[in-house]
This record gives C-alpha cells, sequence and structure tokens, in this order.
C-alpha cells in the first residue's frame, strides 16, 4: 500500500508537477523580470539577463554535485537549461546567430545530432536534461518563428504547417497518460514532465 501511494505521489510531483514548475519558471522569466527589466533601459536589462545566467549556472552546478538524488539531478538540469535558454533569448544572441530564421532548422538538425551521439557514453544525467530542455525550447520557438512567416507558402504547405500546433493538444494526453499509467521510474515522469510542458507551449503558441 505505501509503495502504491509513494508511486502515485511520485507521478504528481515528478511529472505533471515537474512540467507546472517549468511552465511557471517560464511565465515568471517572461512575463514579470523581462517587463520590469525594460523599463530600466540598458541598466534593466543587464541585470534581468545576469539573473537569469546566475540562476542557470547554479542549477547546473547542482545539477553536477556527487551523490545527488537522480530526480534532483534531473530538474536542476531542467531548470538550468530552461534559464540559460531564456538569457540567449532575450540577450539578442538568437537573431545574431540565426537561431530562429530557415536556416535554424539546419542548426538544430545538426545540435540534435551532436546531442545524440554525446547523449548516453558521455552526458551525465543532469546535462542530458539540460539539453533536452534546451533543444525542445529552441524547436518551439523556430517553429512559432516560421509559423509567423509562413503567408507567403503554398496554400497546402501553410496549412500542414499550421496544424503541427494541435498535435500539441494530443501531445499533452498522451503525455499526461503516459506520467500517470506506463511511467515506472521517476526518470521516465521527468521525461514525461519535460515532453508535456513542450506540448503544452506547442498547443498555445507559447514559445
Amino acid at each position: 500500500m505505501n509503495g502504491f501511494i509513494n508511486e502515485s505521489v511520485s507521478k504528481i510531483l515528478d511529472g505533471i508537477g515537474g512540467a507546472l514548475q517549468l511552465l511557471l519558471i517560464l511565465a515568471v522569466t517572461s512575463l514579470i523580470f523581462l517587463p520590469a527589466a525594460r523599463s530600466l533601459n540598458t541598466l534593466g536589462e543587464i541585470l534581468y539577463l545576469a539573473v537569469l545566467i546566475s540562476g542557470g549556472v547554479y542549477f547546473l552546478y547542482k545539477s553536477l554535485t556527487p551523490h545527488q538524488t537522480e530526480a534532483r539531478s534531473a530538474s536542476f538540469g531542467m531548470l538550468s537549461g530552461l534559464l540559460l535558454w531564456q538569457t540567449i533569448n532575450y540577450s539578442g544572441l538568437s537573431g545574431r546567430l540565426g537561431l530562429y530564421d530557415r536556416n535554424g532548422w539546419l542548426l538544430w538538425a545538426a545540435a540534435a545530432l551532436v546531442v545524440v551521439f554525446l547523449w548516453i557514453k558521455v552526458f551525465p544525467l543532469s546535462l542530458r536534461f539540460f539539453t533536452l530542455l534546451m533543444l525542445l525550447n529552441w524547436l518551439g520557438k523556430l517553429y512559432v518563428t516560421n509559423l509567423e512567416l509562413s503567408g507567403s507558402w503554398p496554400v497546402l504547405l501553410e496549412t500542414i504547417f499550421s496544424a503541427f500546433r494541435y498535435l500539441g493538444i494530443a501531445g499533452i494526453a498522451v503525455s499526461v497518460w503516459f506520467i500517470l499509467f506506463r511511467s515506472r521510474s521517476v526518470l521516465e515522469r521527468k521525461y514525461g514532465a519535460a515532453a508535456l510542458y513542450f506540448f503544452v507551449l506547442l498547443s498555445f503558441l507559447l514559445f
């Protein structure tokens, strides 16, 4: 009985709760800190980015600390990936590097390929979740940015590309189902949390 209760609590906290935590952090960094920073002009933006970088580095350091539980390593890795992604997103580096234009898809694919090769034999657990969050946010931002440019595409191609966002609704259902009924370990729930986070943002185009 205790095992069933503990597993159920883990599914809620590590799975669904983990996704909600990421969504909350994204909302706070996007809707609260950014307007406050811009109201203070350049100095405010620098302070804002310093807060994001400090948070990202801190959680990355915590995720790599020895003797950390798998759940905490995964959580800290995802938080670090999200905060450092927000740093890239709001620092202007994304535009200078061309991360969101049409060539950005090639850059994303190349980065994803490198991560795949390093995933098992090189990356510790925390870096796997760190890179996972970075790639998911980059992918979502690419989609949203190119969706705004799809008006110049052929009608059929534009319709298909626009319809991808509705797959997010199915993705939400599948992610919740996986977390609640199929996940057997904390790590599986953490992966489910990352997927749920991504599909919620994709459904509502919140990247």
